[in-house]
């Protein structure tokens, strides 16, 4: 009988492939009768003794990543799935130092798990309440961050290290100033480039924030900005938002900003009534103007099968028509006003006045932003553009897996589960 054999290694480290772990295999759970589970025992650090571990035959089969099941050149699977809950194992064993788990399937298919993989891929109860709390940012308000997380320019630009601790502090806090900047126009592209090419909207590739007559946008007024986020009227929303300073006004025309998780989950825990409400009830974002006309609904509030809150949509600035059931718009109305009295709360807002050079950036799908108004015969321009969180993401994880280091993204309230 001729077994092939596959080695599941795909998005693997080389190096967990060799640490070993401790673990029992219930050789009876598998050759049951009926049975569709096989149970491995792991030796928990963080716990007394082992922990019970059980892996579905289906979801094995279907992990396998050998040349047989995954396309090497592309990564694409080609395992037909079409009969994958009629498999079972007919073997399973370790090797002697435990690094690796092998399975010998009905399907004359032999399929080699790195124990370590395994492990971290558990979908016991208790192992993704880890892993969700491995996922989750650092929450803050004015009092809890003292001060917002800062990177010279030069070392972002200069070299790997300080690109990796910028979009650490993305991923953590949301929020992160670039100093020691330059004056140059081109500053904040070449700065967002670093990640990945700029993502273009309406406005362009970047913008220029400067207060002009007849503005499309009222950020290009002198006018007062509350909190908001930005282009929600699109579908997919841009990620990281990067400003740059290059003349500040004299007076006014500061930023300010407050972490849109902290202030949903205080809302939740405060309004749970009035969080379902906006949970479900979808906002309408537009913007039409010119050659514009966008539009696109969705609730303030997202959240995922575990109940973790992986979206938070405020920008009432850019708000249409609300089309709901009349029957529900009274709800939503008291739920709403109690949301916009709830987000002013001064405890909130972290003020900062950029100097000339310097560069915000934040998580836009995160951190709400605004802006304190300025005298109109001050002078003041700031230069923008925007970068997809997919692209931050994926910058971040290629540069911590080059490095070797294991990684967990944090939550980044793009909407995913």
């Amino acid at each position: 009988m001729f077994l092939r054999t596959c080695i599941a290694r795909r998005f693997i480290p080389l190096r967990l492939v060799q640490r070993s772990l401790s673990y029992d295999i219930d050789l009876d759970s598998y050759s049951k009768p009926g049975n569709h589970q096989l149970k491995i025992d792991w030796e928990e650090p963080h716990s007394s003794g082992f922990e019970e571990t059980y892996y579905d035959f289906a979801w094995l089969r279907d992990n396998c990543t050998c040349p047989t099941c995954v396309d090497p050149s592309s990564g694409q699977k080609t395992f037909n799935r079409e009969h994958v809950t009629k498999v079972f194992p007919q073997r399973v064993s370790s090797n002697d130092e435990k690094t690796h788990i092998t399975i010998e399937w009905n399907d004359k298919h032999k399929t080699v798990f790195p124990s370590e993989w395994l492990h971290k891929h558990s979908l016991m109860p208790d192992a993704r309440k880890r892993r969700i709390e491995m996922q989750k940012p650092k929450l803050w308000n004015n009092e809890t961050l003292s001060q917002v997380p800062s990177i010279h320019y030069e070392d972002i630009m200069g070299g790997d290290g300080g690109l990796v601790r910028w979009l650490e502090a993305l991923q953590t806090e949301g929020i992160c100033l670039i100093t020691h900047g330059t004056h140059k126009e081109d500053a904040v592209k070449k700065l967002a480039e670093r990640v990945a090419p700029v993502r273009e909207t309406t406005y362009g590739s970047t913008w220029r924030v400067e207060s002009v007559p007849g503005a499309e946008n009222i950020a290009y007024t002198n006018q007062r900005l509350e909190l908001h986020s930005d282009i929600l009227y699109y579908e997919t929303s841009p990620g990281v938002q990067l400003l740059h300073c290059v003349k500040q006004a004299k007076v006014g025309a500061e930023n300010f900003f407050a972490d849109g998780f902290q202030i949903a989950e205080d809302f939740r825990k405060q309004h749970p009534e009035f969080f379902l409400t906006l949970m479900s009830s979808p906002i309408t974002y537009q913007k039409e103007h010119h050659d514009t006309f966008r539009l696109y609904r969705r609730p303030l509030f997202e959240v995922d099968m575990d109940n973790e809150i992986v979206g938070v949509n405020f920008s009432p600035m850019f708000e249409g028509p609300l089309d709901l059931p009349i029957s529900l718009v009274r709800q939503f109305y008291a739920a709403y006003t109690e949301w916009h009295a709830f987000v002013k709360q001064e405890k909130y807002s972290k003020e900062l006045k950029l100097n000339d050079g310097e560069i915000i950036t934040f998580n836009n799908r995160r951190v709400f932003h605004g802006r304190n108004s300025f005298p109109s015969t001050e002078e003041r321009l700031v230069i923008g553009t925007y970068l997809d969180l997919d692209d931050m993401a994926n910058r971040l994880r290629v540069l911590k897996r080059d490095m070797g280091e294991l990684f967990t993204l944090k939550r980044l309230g793009n909407r995913s589960y």
